[in-house]
């Protein structure tokens, strides 16, 4: 649990050192109260990757407050081992439906380490041609977040196979 742990901090730190000029970020979405940093590590990540359905061992929520502007986030990274590969979401702390492109900073990837296989990542963003995302937040606080997503990702690198991966039927539901 300690690696997906250290690497949901190093996601949220990928996430904190952003541009702050990135269209994604300059619009953010305001909060009903500020939510202390924490990390929640009780629940479940579900999704269906690549027409596999799925469910994530040590799932881990890392909440972040002021990073992107006054929005507090979470980054929920779960490790798919039948799969190889690690799934991360960041949203919004706030109840609500977002898509990518929105005015609510999304950031979702799918990432094989070393241990898997050769390195590779694919990603989510406004600026990635091909890549989409959806998120539907449904119970967000400093102690839970849950919620359900979808994704199409693309490896920005060349030669990537595959160069496309699809997540669908997400889902999370993470507490203390």
């Amino acid at each position: 649990m300690r690696p997906v742990l250290a690497l949901a901090v190093v996601l949220g730190l990928m996430v904190a050192c952003s541009s702050p000029t990135s269209p994604s970020l300059t619009t953010a979405l305001p909060l009903p109260a500020t939510l202390p940093p924490g990390v929640l590590t009780r629940g479940v990540m579900r999704a269906i990757v690549d027409g596999v359905p799925s469910e994530a061992e040590s799932p881990v929520a890392s909440l972040s407050s002021g990073l992107v502007g006054p929005t507090t986030i979470a980054t929920i990274v779960g490790r798919f081992e039948r799969l190889e590969t690690l799934v991360s979401v960041t949203v919004p702390v706030a109840v609500g439906g977002y898509e990518l492109g929105g005015p609510a900073y999304l950031d979702f990837g799918l990432y094989r380490g070393p241990a898997f296989g050769p390195t590779a990542f694919w990603v989510v963003n406004p600026f990635t041609p091909g890549s989409s995302g959806a998120v539907t937040v449904m119970a967000a606080s400093a102690t839970r977040v849950a919620g359900s997503f979808a994704f199409t990702a693309v490896s920005p690198t060349a030669g990537t196979v595959p160069p496309t991966r699809t997540v669908t039927n997400g889902t999370f539901d993470l507490s203390r």
